[in-house]
């Protein structure tokens, strides 16, 4: 039998692979997990509606596109958002302090929000929303964030 070099390789990486499992170190990607934080509100009704993107299209507002949703009440303790199970990546997080308990964005004449927005990074919001580009970040592990509200 002939020295295959194609045959050698797929001989060393099972044995590199087997060695790896056999050490307990796992060669998967581990799944990330962000942890939000809010801060800023102006009072403790209603409750917190959060949408993490993975991509710019449907940012902010358009739930179908989100990667995923969640909905926290407001009570006693500080609030706080956590998006699990997530693929290594960039993310932007809205969201929307949804102070009637209505489910959505109450606004007022020409579109200026009601109730309070925020969104991760932070950034000043003025005659529109902030974009996915403005608002990502890197989501490697377990990482955690603070959003603070505002009102207008």
């Amino acid at each position: 039998m002939k020295n295959n070099p194609s045959h050698l390789g797929r001989v060393l990486m099972t044995s590199l692979f087997c060695l790896l499992s056999f050490c307990g170190i796992s060669i998967a990607a581990r799944a990330s997990t962000l942890e939000i934080d809010v801060s800023g509100l102006r009072n403790q009704k209603g409750q917190i509606l959060g949408l993490l993107f993975s991509e710019g299209q449907g940012f902010p507002d358009e739930a179908s596109h989100a990667a995923q949703s969640s909905v926290v009440t407001i009570g006693g303790d500080a609030p706080r958002l956590l998006f699990k199970d997530l693929p290594a990546g960039f993310y932007a997080v809205a969201l929307i302090h949804d102070e009637n308990s209505n489910g959505k964005l109450d606004k007022k004449i020409f579109g200026i929000p009601k109730e309070g927005i925020g969104f991760t990074q932070n950034p000043k919001v003025r005659m529109r929303a902030p974009n996915f580009d403005e608002t990502k970040l890197e989501v490697r592990g377990n990482l955690k964030s603070e959003i603070i509200f505002h009102y207008y």
